[in-house]
């Protein structure tokens, strides 16, 4: 472990590296599909967003969407892009969607099994600690 000067920092990792802290530690709701079919896990999908109001009414927070029977990449990279898109344009342009799967071509994105992890950010989500006054 090396401790350095982060004053003079670069600027955009640490906004890029606070971003995914805020959308990891603000993550209120998980789901898992083990739907036999890409139409199943979509349909499954759609349940989890309308259970997750957070996600549209701008209180903000995270749902974390597992995936472990989707074992075709290739799909799923086009399912993740077609799926994303129509979040952003039906709950909000203002979701921030993380795909994650194991052969992921960026090794920070890859995970055990496919999934979305899906926020919305809010001025209002902040961690308190009773030691907040």
């Amino acid at each position: 472990i090396s401790v350095t000067d982060t004053t003079g920092g670069d600027e955009a990792e640490d906004a890029a590296f606070v971003e995914l802290g805020r959308s990891i530690l603000h993550t209120k709701a998980a789901s898992v599909s083990f739907g036999a079919s890409v139409v199943e896990m979509h349909r499954d999908l759609w349940a989890a967003v309308a259970a997750a109001p957070f996600l549209s009414d701008g209180t903000g927070g995270g749902l974390l969407f597992v995936m472990p029977s989707f074992n075709n990449f290739d799909i799923f990279e086009d399912f993740s892009m077609l799926v994303s898109t129509g979040l952003r344009h039906l709950v909000s342009h203002d979701l921030q969607i993380r795909v994650y799967h194991p052969i992921h071509p960026s090794v920070s994105l890859r995970a055990p099994a496919p999934c979305l992890h899906i926020f919305l950010d809010a001025e209002d989500l902040f961690a308190f600690s009773e030691f907040d006054t």
